[in-house]
Parts: C-alpha cells; sequence; structure tokens
C-alpha cells in the first residue's frame, strides 16, 4: 500500500499544475503513515523534484560515491547516532506508536558483511541500469522531462540503501520498493520504442537488465527467505 500511493504521489508532482503537485505531497504524507520507510521517499521526492533534471544527472555520480564513502565509514564506527535520529524523528512525525522501537529494534540491528557486500553489488548494477534507462528515455524524446525526473528521483532513492544496509538489513525495503520506479522506465522505454534493433549493444544491454533482474531476486531471497519469494504470487494476482 505504502508503495503505491508512493507511486500515486510521485505522478502527480510530475504534473505541470500546481493542484496536482500539492496532492501528489499530500499522498507521498500519506503512504508514510503506511509504513515508516515511506518517509524516506518523502523526503527525497520532494525536495528534488525542485531541482532540473539535468543537474540532478550531473550530480548523481558524486552522490553515489558519497553514499559508498558514509557506508565505508559506518562500518568502523558505530551507527548509533544515525539510529538515535531516526528514532526521534519518526517519535515525533509517525502516526504510528511503534515507530522508534522499530528503529532501535528491528531497524537497529545490524547486517552481515556478506550481506552487505552483495547489496552493494547490487546498488552499482542497479545505478548503471538506472543511467541508460535515464539515457534512453530522453533519447526516445517523451516530451516529459518530469515524468523522467519524478522516476530518476524515485529510483535514485534505492541508493540510500548503501549505507542504511550497514545498519540493519531491513532498510533493503526501500531499494526493494524503488525497484517498482525502475520497473516503470523500463515499461516506458519499451512502450516508446517500437522497433528494438538485435545489434550488439543492445544484446548487451539487455543481458545487463535481466542480470539485475535475476540478482536483485536473489539477495531479496537471501536477506527475507520465504518471506520475499512466497509473496510474489500474491503480489501478481497469481493468488489469493
Amino acid at each position: 500500500m505504502m508503495i503505491a500511493i508512493t507511486i500515486l504521489g510521485a505522478g502527480l508532482l510530475a504534473k505541470k499544475n500546481r493542484i496536482p503537485k500539492i496532492f501528489g505531497v499530500f499522498a507521498l504524507l500519506i503512504a508514510s503513515q503506511f509504513h515508516d520507510l515511506g518517509f524516506v521517499f518523502l523526503l527525497v521526492i520532494v525536495p528534488l523534484s525542485l531541482i532540473k533534471l539535468d543537474t540532478l544527472i550531473r550530480y548523481y555520480k558524486y552522490f553515489v560515491f558519497f553514499l559508498y564513502g558514509v557506508a565505508a565509514f559506518f562500518m568502523v564506527n558505530s551507527d548509533g547516532i544515525v539510529i538515535n535520529f531516526f528514532a526521534s524523528f519518526l517519535s515525533k512525525f509517525s502516526s504510528r506508536d511503534n515507530s522508534a522501537d522499530n528503529v532501535l529494534t528491528s531497524f537497529g540491528r545490524g547486517s552481515s558483511h556478506s550481506t552487505i557486500i552483495f547489496v552493494w553489488i547490487l546498488l552499482l548494477l542497479f545505478s548503471l541500469v538506472l543511467t541508460m534507462f535515464v539515457k534512453l528515455l530522453r533519447k526516445l524524446n517523451t516530451g516529459d522531462e518530469n515524468k523522467i525526473k519524478l522516476l530518476f528521483i524515485g529510483s535514485a532513492s534505492a541508493m540510500l540503501v548503501v549505507f542504511l544496509i550497514v545498519i540493519a538489513p531491513d532498510y533493503s525495503r526501500i531499494s526493494r520498493n524503488a525497484f517498482l520506479f525502475l520497473i516503470i522506465m523500463l515499461c516506458s522505454i519499451l512502450e516508446k520504442k517500437v522497433v528494438i534493433h538485435l545489434n550488439q549493444k543492445n544484446i548487451e544491454k539487455a543481458i545487463l537488465v535481466v542480470f539485475l533482474f535475476t540478482f536483485t531476486a536473489y539477495v531479496n531471497t537471501s536477506i527475507w527467505g520465504s518471506t520475499y519469494y512466497e509473496s510474489i504470487p500474491y503480489l501478481a494476482k497469481l493468488e489469493k
């Protein structure tokens, strides 16, 4: 429910008129009340939506390098300050009574080194595919820069997990939800690209995308176990 309302809010923010944008902000606020991690999308999408797409793309790689640097710092230092900050923030702004307790317990228990490394590799691949998708969408000249920008921001939110995964594996939910924005980008590309030439360059891109999807499923299964793969048929409406 949270990510569905978040995508709705992002879609409204992509509109040119002011009134839909206001409703978009409200939708993101509502989404954050369904799950605490909705605050992440609220705090990322709303302010970054005010920045031009060219500027976001220009500084994206520096943002990624910065996050990996912060993550490396957290691996050798205490992450208690960040956990306490999150708990304090949620106790003030979340309507859920157990939000702060969740941060101090489930969302602050640390991750194994193997989980951290797998997620870091996954997010590097994710970042490469995201950059490729944005270039393809702009080249196809969809005429809707705002839509591309909001999809880019929603997808790029996954990169926050680079350092949050050090704190707890539960934060991988952020990248899992942000992956839906990437899927929407892929659908937009396939919708606009009527003819796909099977040359070496396109085949390499297709292999990279398939590998990302496969590796994403593997990493999420290793983190969440049966809870992850058993939910897929339900979410795909294959089971009731």
